[in-house]
């Protein structure tokens, strides 16, 4: 997963963690309050940004959950300040399974709201924006803060620019007629685009959080790209390619993978990491072709 994550607790044999921006950024909403206005709104800065913590966890428990469904391991999850990244220990080829779990993300973020919504009005309380609002902090003022954080969040998560679930969804799409890799790289082409609108908006509408937010856009596409590139040249050449590159792991793949348990699919094509000897075992058709074994996983 990564390195620079801070290990928060496990769900069903799934590590959460924190991406070092997430506490960060928490940190930097309680100075900015304190410095430039007064403690108690740092502290109803901070509030907000773990009660938005939460809501991203549910979010990740959520894509773990159809994760399980589908039959797709989640070796953990990261959860960033806007969003949250899932390592799954499966990495196929079929759309409709990356579909699937993106579609559960969004479902769930958009449940959040509308529980938070519906509580609200439910007690008579104002679903009106109360950001600036100056009457004491309350319970009602914190969840419809945390509601309309939620409603951005969903807003965000829709948009076709990776590594939202929209943008997923869109790479989805786009692998029904494209490798995956191509997929990829025109879905990270458009989330970049919209890094930059973002960006520039951030500028003449002077929201932090939304060049923040930008920025970590464009990052975390890059990061998915490379990712997508590198698993691209793990791959085992054909058998008649003309010109096959040198083989990344001379071993042979009887003898790194003996001892091992092994299952997939029967016409299973992508990596599955396997835990019990730190690799990731590439199929083809439902049989092992190599293993790979990477430092950092």
């Amino acid at each position: 997963m990564t390195s620079y994550a801070l290990r928060v607790g496990i769900f069903s044999g799934t590590d959460f963690r924190l991406h070092w921006t997430t506490p960060t950024l928490a940190v930097l909403a309680l100075a900015h309050g304190w410095y430039f206005f007064d403690f108690q709104t740092g502290l109803m800065n901070l509030t907000l940004c773990l009660g938005v913590i939460l809501c991203l966890i549910i979010h990740g428990i959520a894509h773990k959950l159809a994760a399980r469904r589908l039959g797709i391991p989640t070796r953990g999850i990261v959860i960033h300040p806007l969003w949250t990244i899932e390592g799954y220990g499966r990495i196929g080829e079929k759309p409709r399974e990356e579909f699937t779990l993106a579609l559960a993300g969004i479902l769930a973020q958009a449940l959040i709201s509308t529980c938070l919504g519906g509580g609200l009005a439910l007690f008579g309380e104002s679903l009106s924006p109360q950001f600036d609002e100056t009457k004491p902090y309350s319970m009602s003022v914190y969840l419809n803060q945390l509601f309309w954080a939620n409603l951005f969040l969903t807003a965000l998560d829709i948009l076709p620019a990776y590594p939202t679930d929209g943008g997923r969804i869109f790479r989805a799409a786009l692998a029904m007629t494209q490798t995956r890799l191509r997929a990829t790289e025109l879905s990270i082409s458009l989330s970049a685009v919209f890094s930059l609108v973002m960006l520039i908006a951030s500028y003449f509408l002077k929201t932090p959080i939304m060049g923040f937010a930008a920025i970590a856009l464009f990052l975390s596409g890059q990061e998915e790209l490379n990712r997508e590139r590198f698993f691209e040249s793990l791959k085992r050449p054909p058998e008649d390619d003309p010109d096959p590159p040198p083989p990344f792991n001379p071993s042979p793949i009887d003898r790194v993978t003996a001892g091992l348990t092994l299952t997939a699919e029967p016409d299973f094509t992508g990596f599955i990491w396997n835990e019990q000897a730190r690799l990731w075992v590439e199929w083809k058709n439902g049989q092992v072709v190599s293993a790979t074994a990477l430092i950092k996983d």
